[in-house]
Order: structure tokens, then C-alpha cells, then sequence
């Protein structure tokens, strides 16, 4: 069933909206790519791939399962949750980057927070995205674990220490 539905495509009109859904089994076989090389457009049910830039002979042609307007990580979360896979194109890879730099930046804000024991500050910092490395999520945790025992907030405490422990799983 999984196949079946992870190989279908909407069909849409000439606005974009789904009126539809089909299996184009030869398409079923273009791989996914944040930067594509190709669409996908239909005329009725007939489906057509069309280039989008010049791609070179014996290059694989890249069609996007997700909404390109979207963030990278909405991207890989959608990437992630619906098809089973993260993706590693350029432009992923790029804006992976670029969010790790911001995740380092994050963290290092957080920790002279610490240093001066301004714990509500720590607390109002912690919004890291749910897809940075488990070393990253490690470091966020401790923080506002620390930040909770300075604060007294015990219960909220006990709860970030056992997802603390999960995460060393």
C-alpha cells in the first residue's frame, strides 16, 4: 500500500488544485530533488514531465515531491514523515548549512545566558527546530534543563531529564 500511495501523483488543473489522483508507472520512477530539473503538468489525465533547465546527457531527471516554496524544514519534515527519506540535494544541503551556522549561533547565545544565570533568558531561546542533530537537541536539552533547576521549576525539570535520557539512547 505504501508503494502505491508514495508512487501516485495529484492530478491537477490548470490552477493547481487536485481534482484527482493517478499511478503513471514510468514516471513512478523519477527520483526527488529541492532543486529539480523537471515539472510535472497535466493536460486532463495525460501527464507530461517537462525540463526546466538544461540537463545534461545522462543526468537524472529530478522532480520535487513537496512544495518548493517551502522552508527546508518543512521540506525535510515532509520529506521525512510522508516519503521515508531526507533529501541531499545542493540546495539542501546549502540551507542545512546555513541552518546549523544558525543553530551554533542559538546555542552559543544560550550558553552566555547561562553564564550569567539569566535562566528566564535561556527559556525564552529554546526554539531550535525539531530536525537539528541529537547532539544539538543533547546541548538545547541541558540548557533548559539547567534553566529549569534555576528556576525551581521542578516538573518541568523531571520532564526534560527524561527526554534527555531518551535522547543519549
Amino acid at each position: 500500500m505504501c508503494k502505491l500511495l508514495c508512487n501516485t501523483f495529484n492530478i491537477c488543473d490548470d490552477e493547481m488544485t487536485a481534482i484527482g489522483a493517478g499511478v503513471y508507472i514510468q514516471c513512478s520512477q523519477l527520483n526527488h530533488s529541492c532543486d529539480p530539473n523537471c515539472v510535472v503538468l497535466f493536460a486532463g489525465k495525460t501527464l507530461t514531465v517537462r525540463a526546466i533547465k538544461d540537463i545534461p546527457t545522462g543526468d537524472q531527471l529530478h522532480i520535487s515531491y513537496v512544495d518548493l516554496v517551502d522552508s527546508y524544514v518543512d521540506r525535510t519534515s515532509q520529506l521525512k514523515r510522508v516519503y521515508g527519506f531526507l533529501c541531499v540535494c545542493g540546495r539542501c544541503l546549502v540551507e542545512e548549512e546555513e541552518e546549523t551556522v544558525e543553530v551554533t549561533k542559538e546555542l552559543e547565545f544560550r550558553q552566555s545566558l547561562k553564564a550569567t544565570q539569566d535562566w528566564e533568558g535561556v527559556l525564552r531561546c529554546h526554539q531550535l527546530s525539531p530536525h537539528c542533530s541529537v547532539v544539538t537537541a543533547i546541548k538545547d536539552s541541558e540548557l533548559t534543563f539547567e534553566a529549569q533547576l534555576g528556576l525551581g521549576m521542578w516538573g518541568k525539570a523531571a520532564e526534560t531529564a527524561s527526554k534527555l535520557v531518551d535522547l543519549y539512547r
